[in-house]
């Protein structure tokens, strides 16, 4: 979950939000980032916000009980989701349109190859691949995803072959059957 905003701390602006992580083991992490950088953590331990930077100006050191208060408010909403996830149907809908993603990061070269496969029968229809992306590290990472209408048996795996990779990497949904 993302919260967007812009500050202007002079002539420049910049791009602030924060970002939380929930976990099965009723964790949440809470990051304060600007400009693609992790600028502070929520402690929840000692009940605030950390900076990581060793100068911070006035105008982000001003918003630090805000952005503790809405670490706080972000717990409670992990763990209001995480409540309904478990008690949810872990398959998709049957007859209804779903989305399947596949996400390759940290790649270099950019060369990948995604494949799809229904039931063990490779998949053309329905499959999108995303053109790659920068990371700032100079690596890459590229999102696959598959449109399908599931049916009860069925099985999807998304296979990715990169050349650094020494064997193809794969990840599966649905029930496989093995005789």
């Amino acid at each position: 979950m993302y919260s967007f905003c812009t500050f202007f701390f002079s002539a420049q602006s910049h791009n602030f939000h924060y970002i939380y992580g929930c976990y099965e083991s009723d964790d949440v992490r809470v990051d304060v980032v600007v400009d693609d950088d992790v600028v502070a953590y929520a402690d929840f331990n000692k009940k605030e916000i950390v900076w990581v930077l060793p100068h911070l100006p006035q105008p982000a050191k001003d918003i630090q009980k805000m952005a503790y208060e809405l670490a706080k408010a972000s717990t409670a909403h992990c763990h209001s989701v995480l409540g309904k996830a478990k008690n949810a149907d872990p398959g998709g809908e049957a007859s209804v349109m779903n989305t399947l993603f596949c996400v390759a990061n940290h790649f270099y070269p950019p060369t990948i190859n995604f494949t799809w496969t229904k039931n063990g029968v490779e998949l053309t229809e329905g499959v999108a691949n995303l053109r790659y992306r920068h990371n700032r590290d100079g690596t890459f990472h590229m999102i696959s995803t598959l449109l399908f209408t599931p049916k009860p048996g069925d099985y999807y795996i998304c296979t990715v072959e990169h050349q650094a990779a020494q064997v193809p990497i794969s990840k599966s949904w649905g029930r496989i059957i093995t005789l």
